[in-house]
């Protein structure tokens, strides 16, 4: 009787146990999804072999981790950081779901090999593979993992965007050349939005940056279209939040036939891009891929740099590469052809406002349209090589300012914020991580605003002196407003009682202090009634008893303008510093021009001279700076800087070609001296002739802005300069 009952009561336990195991089992395995410790069941073109196969090597698996994970400890203390990284390597084939060695591998890739280097190229391959590292495996693996989206956007602002490595710069040119070729420069076209208050152009500039529509997001909405369109999945989520699931990562047979229905001359395009050969016979593989648009955004971003594509020396591998070349000799023929009838595609995007409202004078109805093309490979290449979603792109931009997606800081931004919306939800998210991300996300706006516009130009090694490139950052203050909205959200997170006990007076004197260079970034950048708004903005939350302010007693009784220049003498960082001169020339071009004022722009550009000579005096602009390298803190020489900021001037889209023929003869007698002068004029030069021609105006560049004097025996001389130097007998780069 007693074996009866002890059976009866253990199958009672069995059938308890069963059923409780029952009942917790979708709440197991939900956590497990949350917690990214089960693999995708379901197989497809995206699967990855190697991680469906490991999945199934059991316990072992951990045991092989743990005693792999100890031995990186240890590797890594004795400093043989090329080891440890190789197996970090091991464990992340053996458990892709593991975090802290993506983490790991991509920090000991980008700072401790790094700077075993001694060039700046093998510097750069180890940083860059530290990002790519991250971003293309470690995020996809762990979709939810915030740690590795806080690793990745503080490679970019910090390793990158900031001063601290001596080699940034180069680390910078090297990004803004490749994501050119992939999304182009952006436009400065700006047009009033209906409900904004419609105001003489003359003072748009005292207007916050979101009574604008800007070219530059209508042009990567057209690539977001694309997405939507065409590589989205169906029954993917409609909000913003992106898994890896939510695009395909090519066209399928459908979305190619839907494509060419909506773009039926595009077809014929591709179908020469594919019979293409290089120089040997082979084929290039170019088609519905990234090659492709790699090709022409290499020609573009040498146009739009201003070098004479038709200069022979840049015809060739070495400085267009094998695509390029095959596709710039492809339009050159097509282009070529005499028939009235014969398509022309144009070898660049047009630069014109695509819904601006200045029309082309003469539209050529044999000009083929490739942006459709163009922005479907753009859209492909950002979801299947750079995993980033293009409608959270968009959102930014939306949200924050027209970002350029050449900057580092603009991916820092996009990398952090997206990683606190990957973690809404997650059960296990760590409190501390979530803050340092938020945090990452307003560093990244701040890095922006002193530091969001970006001059470049590609360094061409073949064409000697003329084809020195140019890097160099400017303030961006449109994205000040962006600083307001994401301390707002953190703000409101803190209040929800996310953050545990963290006070938002925490956040009190960085606030404070962005607040006090807003002011002056508005100031000296002539947009008093915003550097006003910010005055009275900081003496309402900072002012009265002081209680909140660590800045504002020491100048409490100054008016706006005293404030102004004491906080520029006060700010010791370079940073600031720099982009206060900057908008000091901005100022000096912009309003001088418009107004017709040539005493202003003089008196300004003394202001920014004397500015300028201060800032040279108080940092070393050799800060180790090599033969080959830009010094960390170094600044351009003052004439190189006042031609890079005039020129953005002169090629804005937004004034009519009148109005900037006007602005020219005002400018061409206010340069400081003759190479200013011709230097200007051969910068502007190509710009304004892609306007022109893709504009369908009828007229000569130099109809509508006079060559200066004596400009054409200046080109000669550095032509024969040239020549002598290279050994070279081609014309020379500056030939118009």
């Amino acid at each position: 009787m007693n074996d009866r009952l002890t059976q009866l009561v253990a199958l009672l336990v069995l059938a308890g146990g069963l059923i409780t195991a029952t009942l917790l089992s979708p709440g197991i395995r939900q956590q497990r999804l949350e917690r990214q410790l089960t693999y995708a069941t379901v197989a497809g073109d995206d699967a990855n072999v190697q991680y469906t196969m490991l999945a199934s090597t059991g316990s072992l698996r951990g045991i092989m981790i743990n005693v792999a994970w100890y031995r990186i400890e240890k590797l890594k203390n004795e400093g043989k950081f090329a080891e440890a990284n190789d197996l970090a390597r091991f464990i992340v084939s053996l458990q892709p779901r593991f975090p802290q060695a993506w983490e790991f591998m991509a920090w000991n890739m980008a700072y401790n090999i790094s700077v075993k280097c001694n060039t700046q190229e093998e510097r750069w391959y180890w940083v860059n593979n530290g990002i790519n590292l991250v971003r293309n495996e470690g995020i996809p693996n762990n979709a939810r993992s915030i740690l590795l989206y806080r690793q990745l956007s503080w490679i970019l602002s910090h390793k990158m965007g900031g001063r601290t490595d001596d080699m940034h710069w180069y680390y910078k040119r090297q990004y803004a050349e490749e994501w050119e070729e992939l999304l182009g420069a952006p436009s400065d076209f700006r047009e009033l939005r209906d409900d904004a208050p419609q105001v003489p152009r003359n003072q748009w500039h005292e207007l916050t940056p979101d009574r604008f529509v800007w070219h530059s997001v209508e042009q990567f909405r057209d690539v977001n279209d694309m997405a939507q369109a065409y590589f989205r999945r169906e029954g993917g989520r409609d909000d913003i939040e992106w898994t890896p699931d939510h695009y395909f990562t090519a066209l399928s047979p459908e979305a190619q036939r839907r494509f060419f229905e909506a773009y039926p001359r595009m077809e014929s395009i591709l179908r020469d891009l594919r019979g293409l050969r290089g120089q040997a016979g082979e084929d290039l593989g170019l088609g519905l891929n990234t090659k492709t648009l790699n090709a022409f955004g290499r020609i573009t971003m040498l146009q739009r740099a201003g070098y004479n594509i038709n200069d022979e020396r840049l015809q060739t591998r070495e400085v267009l590469g094998e695509d390029a070349l095959a596709v710039f000799n492809y339009i050159r023929e097509r282009n070529a052809q005499g028939e009235p009838t014969a398509e022309r595609p144009r070898l660049y995007n047009d630069p014109a406002p695509r819904s601006g409202r200045e029309q082309p004078a003469q539209q050529d109805p044999a000009q083929l349209n490739l942006d459709p093309l163009m922005d479907l490979l753009r859209a492909q290449a950002l979801i299947a090589d750079y995993h980033m979603d293009p409608a959270y792109m968009l959102w930014l931009m939306e949200e924050y300012g027209p970002m350029d997606w050449r900057h580092v800081m603009s991916h820092a931004l996009y990398w952090s914020s997206l990683g606190t919306l990957m973690a809404e939800g997650l059960v296990n998210k760590d409190r501390v991580d979530v803050i340092n991300n938020d945090r990452q996300t307003i560093h990244a706006i701040q890095g922006l605003t002193y530091n969001g516009t970006l001059v470049f130009r590609p360094r061409i090694a073949a064409l000697g002196e003329s084809g020195e490139g140019i890097i160099f950052t400017m303030a961006d203050p449109r994205f000040i407003p962006a600083y307001d909205r994401a301390l707002t959200r953190t703000r409101e997170r803190i209040a929800a009682g996310e953050f545990g006990n963290l006070n938002t007076s925490t956040y009190d004197a960085g606030y404070e202090n962005f607040l006090h260079s807003a002011i002056v970034l508005s100031w000296y950048g002539g947009q008093t009634g915003l550097a006003r708004r910010y005055y009275d903005q900081v003496r309402t939350e900072f002012g009265g008893d002081g209680s909140r302010s660590v800045y504002l007693a020491d100048y409490e009784l100054m008016d706006l303008p005293t404030f102004a220049h004491v906080r520029l003498i006060d700010d010791d960082l370079y940073d600031s510093k720099n982009a206060h001169l900057m908008q000091m020339l901005r100022r000096a071009w912009y309003e001088g021009m418009i107004q017709r004022e040539p005493l202003i722009t003089l008196r300004l550009i003394r202001s920014a001279k004397l500015f300028y000579d201060e800032i040279a005096e108080d940092y070393d602009a050799s800060i180790n700076a090599g033969t080959d390298t830009q010094g960390r803190m170094a600044l351009e020489d003052f004439g190189v800087l006042l031609v890079e900021t005039f020129v953005p001037v002169i090629t804005d889209p937004t004034y009519s070609l009148e109005e900037r023929a006007g602005m020219w003869t005002v400018a061409a007698q206010l340069m400081p001296d003759t190479e200013t002068l011709y230097t200007a004029y051969n910068r502007m030069y190509g710009p304004l002739a892609m306007q022109i021609q893709s504009q369908g105006y009828d007229i000569a560049v130099t109809d509508a802005f006079p060559v200066p004097r004596g400009f054409p025996e200046w080109l000669e001389q550095r032509r024969q300069e040239e020549e002598s130097r290279e050994g070279t007998t081609g014309p020379g780069i500056l030939r118009q």
